[in-house]
């Protein structure tokens, strides 16, 4: 077993850092990762571009639901990696489990021109 320190991305960010994008590759620990991150995802509005299926969560004490309602509470929109977005926890779960995508973007709803460009509309 290797021992590693664990720390919030909320204490490792200084909060005169101006964030714009969080990439998470953390193989079922997102919510972990986003749990440590509520100042920087409320204060500093980035893209979050993450991983999320049931093969990585299931190994976790977490669920899509949950993941969904941190974005959700905190006004991001999650979109699939093709610009699809994802209206609901209940749709979350279902793409997460069938794991039809594993790649998501949760933008700020206080940004609709980052929405544009993803979706081309």
């Amino acid at each position: 077993m290797i021992t590693v320190q664990v720390r919030k991305l909320d204490d490792v960010v200084p909060p005169s850092a101006n964030v714009k994008f969080i990439k998470m590759d953390v193989e079922g620990g997102e919510l972990d990762v986003l749990k440590g991150s509520t100042r920087i995802l409320n204060e500093m509005r980035p893209i979050v571009a993450f991983e999320c299926g049931a093969a990585g969560y299931l190994g976790y004490d977490s669920n899509p639901d949950e993941i969904f309602e941190i974005f959700s509470s905190r006004g991001y929109s999650i979109y699939s990696i093709t610009g699809v977005r994802i209206a609901n926890a209940e749709e979350f779960r279902h793409e997460t489990t069938t794991q039809r995508f594993w790649d998501y973007i949760a933008l700020p709803e206080s940004n609709p021109e980052l929405a544009q460009l993803l979706t081309n509309q």
